[in-house]
């Protein structure tokens, strides 16, 4: 009866053959499945952002060096003479001649 109360339809026999139980349990159960499948999502996000975040930051900062080594040489065939790049090669003079050459 739709007017009556809880407790009333409680007292009834035929309480568990009717639908008010059974729409209870369900209504728990979807909450269940639905509680579960958003921990799964959190986790999930949670989960991405250490699994597949950090590594493919890791991935993109590492990524750079072999681009940096290219772009040098690339860079390269801008300035160098029109022969061609060329691998510039520095002279570092030792102490022995640094003293040698200052001293008159």
């Amino acid at each position: 009866m739709p007017g009556e109360s809880v407790w009333v339809g409680l007292r009834r026999p035929t309480y568990l053959g009717s639908s008010a139980p059974w729409r209870g349990v369900a209504y728990l159960a979807g909450g269940v499945l639905l509680g579960i499948a958003v921990l799964i999502g959190g986790l999930a996000a949670a989960l991405a952002v250490v699994l597949i975040g950090l590594p493919l930051l890791a991935l993109l900062i590492f990524t750079g060096i072999p681009i940096a080594a290219l772009e040098r040489r690339r860079t390269l065939t801008v300035t160098s003479p029109p022969g061609g790049p060329t691998v510039l090669s520095v002279e570092i003079p030792c102490r022995a001649q640094h003293r040698n050459r200052a001293q008159p």
